[in-house]
C-alpha cells in the first residue's frame, strides 16, 4: 500500500511532534507555570494555543473518524465549543455543572480574548491531517505505545486546564450574569455545593414563610439537587422564582442545610457579579464560622431547623382524625341499618342503592327507618372551594365539609401566633388557627370545639389550621392558606 492510498487514521497524529509538543505545553503550563511568578497573561494564553490542538485530535480519535471530512468537522466542533464557553457565561456554567459530577471538574473563566487560540486549528487540520507514517513494525509499536499513554494523559490535561486565579489578585474576566442573589465562595478552596429549589407542585405564602423560613419549610418540599463546583472567590447567581419571593436550599459537606429566602422587592432580578472580590449585598458568602464548619453569611439566609413539638391547643390533629365519606349517589333513600365503629365511622345501609360510610366524631344523627336525602358536591364561596356531603331528613340537616370554605356565620381564620409551626408527614408547614364566630369576630372557635352559630346551628370544628407552605400533590387543600374540616347539625323547623 502506498503512502497516498493508506486509510485515514487520526490516531497517527498522536505521534506527531506538533501534537506531542502541544500536549507537553499544556501539561507544563497548567501544572507548573500557572500560579508561578510568570505573568498570568502569558500562562493563560499558552493553554489557549495548546489546548485546541490537543482537544481536536482527541475528539477525532474518540469519534473514530475515517475521512478528511470527519477530521475537519472534529476541528470545527472543537472551535465551536471553545468559542461558546468563552462567549456565553450560561454555557460555561452548564459545563461546570456537568463536570462537577466527574472526578475532574472544570473551572471555566469566561474570557473572549481566549478565542485568539483558535488560530492554531488550521495548522492542526492541515499539518496533522496529512500524517501517514510508513507502517513498519517499529512504527506500529511506537504508535500503539504513544496512543495508550498520550490519550489518557491528554484527556486529564484537558480536564485540568481550567484557569484558577491566584487568591489576592483582583477580579479578572469574570462577567456578570443574570440573577437576584448569588452564592459566593469566600473560602480559600473550591467547594462542592448542592442547590435545591422548591418542587413545582409546592405553593407558599410568602409573608408567612419569610417571617420564619427555618420552621416554615422542610426538606421534603424541595426537589432534586443541582451540584456545582464553586471555585474560591467565585459566585453562582440564582434566578428569582415566579411570584413575590424566592427560596433555595443550599448544602455543602461542612455547612448545615441553609435556606436562602428573599422578597422580590428586596432583591430584584438583575446583573450579578460572578466573583466575590467585589462589595455587593446581593452575594451570600460561604465563610468560615468556626474551626470545623462553614456558614452562609447573608441577610436572606437561615438554617433549616426541625419544628418544635406542639401540645395543647397548638397540637395539630393527626391524619387519622378528621372527616371522611365514601362516594354515594345523590337522592332520597331509606335507612335500613346503621353500624357505628369506635373510630367514629358509621356504615349506613339503605333499602336501595349502595351503602354510605361517613366518618365524623360523635353520634350519627339519624335512625333506622328514616328517609334522608344525600348530596355530595363541591362548594365555592367566590374564592375557594371545599368538598361537601349534605344529609337531610324532615327534622335534621347535617353537612360535612373539608377544604378552604368557611362555615356560614363565621368571619375568617386567624393563626394562633403563640403556636409553633409544625410539619405533617408530607413536609407541609402547619400551624393551628381559630375562626371568628358571628359578625363581631369577638368569639372564636378552635379545633375540637363545638360552638353555636347565630342561627342556632351547631358547628363542630374538627380541624382549623393554616398551611403557609404545602405540596399540592400531598396537601389536603390546594386553594388557600386556610384548611378546615368541620360539620354542622341544624334542627329543621317546619314553617306553618
Amino acid at each position: 500500500m502506498t503512502e497516498s492510498s493508506q486509510p485515514f487514521r487520526p490516531a497517527r497524529s498522536l505521534t506527531h511532534p506538533l501534537w506531542i509538543g502541544a500536549l507537553l505545553v499544556l501539561l507544563i503550563n497548567d501544572h507548573l507555570l500557572k500560579g508561578s511568578s510568570l505573568p498570568s497573561l502569558l500562562t493563560g494564553k499558552l493553554s489557549d494555543f495548546a489546548g485546541p490542538i490537543v482537544a481536536a485530535v482527541l475528539l477525532a480519535v474518540a469519534l473514530r473518524v475515517r475521512s478528511q471530512r470527519g477530521w475537519r468537522l472534529a476541528h470545527l466542533a472543537t472551535a465551536a465549543g471553545f468559542a461558546t464557553i468563552n462567549l456565553v457565561p450560561s454555557a460555561a456554567r452548564w459545563v461546570e455543572h456537568v463536570s462537577a459530577q466527574v472526578p475532574f471538574p472544570w473551572i471555566i473563566t469566561v474570557d473572549p480574548t481566549d478565542l485568539i487560540g483558535l488560530i492554531v486549528l488550521p495548522l492542526s487540520m492541515v499539518g496533522l491531517g496529512g500524517v501517514n507514517m510508513r507502517e513498519t513494525s517499529a512504527v506500529q509499536a511506537w504508535r500503539r505505545w504513544t496512543r495508550r499513554v498520550s490519550v489518557p494523559v491528554a484527556a486529564i490535561a484537558c480536564m485540568a486546564t481550567s484557569t484558577r486565579e491566584p487568591i489576592g489578585q483582583g477580579p479578572q474576566n469574570f462577567p456578570n450574569e443574570p440573577g437576584a442573589v448569588a452564592i459566593g465562595n469566600d473560602t480559600d478552596e473550591a467547594r462542592l455545593i448542592r442547590v435545591r429549589s422548591l418542587n413545582e407542585t409546592v405553593e407558599i405564602d410568602c409573608g408567612a414563610v419569610l417571617a420564619n423560613p427555618s420552621h416554615a419549610l422542610s426538606r421534603e418540599l424541595f426537589g432534586a439537587a443541582e451540584t456545582w463546583l464553586l471555585e474560591a472567590r467565585r459566585a453562582l447567581p440564582l434566578p428569582s422564582a415566579d411570584g413575590d419571593c424566592s427560596v433555595y436550599l443550599i448544602e455543602t459537606e461542612e455547612m448545615p442545610a441553609t435556606l436562602l429566602a428573599w422578597d422580590a422587592q428586596d432583591f430584584s432580578e438583575g446583573s450579578l457579579p460572578t466573583t466575590t472580590q467585589v462589595t455587593d449585598r446581593r452575594i451570600a458568602r460561604i465563610i468560615w464560622a468556626g474551626d470545623t464548619w462553614l456558614n452562609l453569611d447573608h441577610e436572606a439566609a437561615a438554617y433549616l431547623r426541625t419544628p418544635e413539638y406542639a401540645t395543647g391547643a397548638c397540637e395539630i390533629a393527626p391524619t387519622t382524625t378528621g372527616v371522611d365519606w365514601s362516594g354515594a349517589p345523590s337522592g332520597v333513600r331509606e335507612i335500613s341499618e346503621i353500624a357505628s365503629a369506635p373510630n367514629g365511622c358509621h356504615e349506613v345501609r339503605f333499602t336501595q342503592g349502595p351503602d354510605l360510610v361517613l366518618c365524623i366524631p360523635g353520634d350519627f344523627p339519624y335512625a333506622v327507618g328514616e328517609s334522608i336525602s344525600v348530596l355530595t358536591s363541591t362548594i365555592y364561596d367566590g374564592r375557594n372551594t371545599a368538598d361537601s356531603i349534605a344529609l337531610a331528613s324532615d327534622t335534621t340537616a347535617l353537612e360535612v365539609v373539608r377544604g378552604s370554605v368557611l362555615p356560614a356565620g363565621t368571619s375568617g381564620a386567624v393563626a394562633l401566633e403563640s403556636c409553633p409551626l409544625q410539619h405533617d408527614e408530607c413536609g407541609n408547614s402547619v400551624r393551628a388557627a381559630r375562626i371568628g364566630i358571628g359578625e363581631s369576630g369577638e368569639v372564636f372557635g378552635s379545633a375540637g370545639e363545638t360552638v353555636v352559630l347565630p342561627n342556632g346551628t351547631e358547628l363542630h370544628l374538627i380541624r382549623v389550621q393554616q398551611m403557609p407552605a404545602r405540596d399540592l400533590e400531598c396537601a389536603p387543600s390546594a386553594d388557600a392558606l386556610d384548611y378546615l374540616e368541620y360539620f354542622t347539625i341544624q334542627n329543621i323547623t317546619e314553617t306553618p
